[in-house]
């Protein structure tokens, strides 16, 4: 069922407008009700456990969410490691942000998340990305990171469950009253518009939040897409909640039990 169903952010058709929206709700809740922090634990203990000089941050988008969790670049500083990141269509603004970043890069070239270059090959992490693939492109990106002995981080907000979608509701909801404070000003005329006039916008809104709960893997379901390759595997998951985000956060690591073997001995 995850590949039936689309998100209007993943579709080139929709208006830009519509995009930039998506993306300002998102840092909106991120900065207003910082669930993002509830991840910070298990990113950084990713980073620091890293092998290799950096690790590979997929479907990054504009690359704002990773420094949000981290909040500063202690962690990396530390382990001497950076982060890269990448994305099937990458954002000239976000290249150009970070190209004199000590700690942060982003790719310039399209990298899908299938077909990572020998270059670029560490472990990954996603970030409310990953319920974006449909199964067979997430069974693939998990076995290429598990040949190449690497991790996979996968952390989301959204999950299969009553509360997550009336979390969802409630959000959609909220852009009757915050939209002239969150959207940006070239988007406004549209957004205001198409939310107080015909409610398009937290109609879409909503519809994309509900799609990505339903559309969520969980640890049981990774497993059964994962199927014989889990006798190779080691599976760790952490799930915290907030007083903003009953629903919780959740942070699942894959990696190979070879890799935790080795550093066993």
């Amino acid at each position: 069922m995850n590949s039936r169903l689309f998100e209007f952010g993943d579709q080139k058709w929709v208006p830009e407008w519509y995009h930039d929206g998506l993306h300002d709700y998102l840092l909106f809740f991120y900065r207003t009700f910082s669930y993002h922090k509830l991840w910070r634990e298990d990113l950084e203990h990713f980073i620091e456990s890293e092998k290799n000089e950096f690790v590979l941050e997929c479907c990054a988008g504009l690359g704002e969410c990773l420094p949000m969790v981290l909040e500063d670049s202690s962690v990396l500083q530390r382990n001497h490691k950076r982060v890269l990141f990448s994305d099937l269509f990458p954002h000239k603004r976000a290249v150009e942000k970070f190209k004199d970043s000590n700690f942060y890069s982003y790719c310039s070239f399209s990298v899908d998340a299938t077909e990572v270059p020998k270059s670029l090959e560490t472990s990954k992490v996603f970030i409310n990305s990953f319920h974006h693939l449909n199964p067979k492109v997430a069974k693939k990106v998990l076995l290429d990171s598990i040949e190449s002995n690497n991790r996979v981080l996968v952390l989301e907000y959204v999950s299969n469950s009553i509360v997550a979608y009336l979390t969802m509701v409630c959000g959609a909801s909220l852009t009757f009253v915050t939209l002239p404070f969150v959207v940006q000003r070239k988007n406004l005329f549209f957004s205001a518009f198409f939310t107080y006039i015909v409610p398009l916008f937290p109609i879409m809104l909503l519809w994309d939040g509900l799609v990505s709960c339903f559309r969520h893997y969980s640890l049981k379901e990774i497993k059964k897409l994962l199927g014989a390759e889990n006798a190779n595997l080691d599976f760790t998951m952490n799930q915290k909640r907030s007083l903003f985000l009953p629903s919780g956060v959740s942070a699942i690591l894959i990696k190979p039990k070879k890799e935790v073997q080795q550093k066993a001995a």
